[in-house]
């Protein structure tokens, strides 16, 4: 956890919804931020409202870790898509391999 995420979370305003997670399309799970929009254009208005909201309770993101403009993700064991959201296959298969193992 960085500095300004620390300082933050001791004075008691960082919380994923008052800072980060504005509507359904995004959201925040322990310091990763997710948005979800069906077209590039409405993906940047989102971009920017996010980046208002944590500039405003001084939170700051390191560039070599945001993805942005992403087709699709894996997170937390699911691949969300256009389709829909599935189980990871690479977690499938970890799965199979160890249940041969047994």
């Amino acid at each position: 956890m960085d500095c300004a995420r620390r300082s933050q979370r001791s004075r008691g305003s960082w919380t994923s919804s008052s800072a980060v997670a504005t509507s359904r399309s995004v959201f925040a799970y322990i310091d990763d931020v997710i948005l979800m929009s069906i077209t590039p254009e409405q993906h940047l208005e989102r971009l920017e409202m996010v980046l208002e909201r944590l500039k405003r309770v001084n939170l700051k993101l390191k560039p070599s870790k945001c993805y942005l403009m992403q087709t699709e993700i894996t997170f937390l064991g699911h691949r969300t898509s256009k389709d829909g959201i599935a189980t990871d296959p690479a977690k499938i298969e970890l799965i199979v391999r160890f249940s041969r193992w047994s």
